[in-house]
């Protein structure tokens, strides 16, 4: 996969695989994977699109039938966060109906 070429080509680090419905993470150390390290979080584009268009139309103009505009503006600003990352994906998470951070 995708994923795994990316982790071995690194040798210490951490591969962040956000796909449409889930998110993983995968630790690398010595361009190994950390099997146990390895976590999923139930959250992807698809939710973050969701909690962006509430905000957007809460604030401004309804965008709530316009799913492939947001999705376009999102991926177009949206930018990776350095810190605060798994409380962040947990908090929209649980906004986009009850998924779970897996540990």
């Amino acid at each position: 996969s995708p994923t795994l070429e990316a982790a071995r080509a690194c040798g210490a680090g951490i591969v962040v695989d956000s796909g449409f419905s889930y998110t993983h993470s995968l630790p690398v150390f010595q361009r190994r994977v950390v099997g146990q390290a390895v976590k999923r979080l139930d959250a992807g584009g698809k939710v973050l699109t969701n909690y962006l268009k509430e905000l957007v139309s809460y604030r401004s103009v309804n965008v709530s039938d316009m799913f492939h505009v947001v999705d376009a503006c999102k991926e177009e600003v949206c930018r990776v966060c350095k810190e605060g990352a798994v409380s962040a994906l947990q908090a929209c998470a649980q906004k986009g109906g009850g998924s779970q951070v897996v540990q």
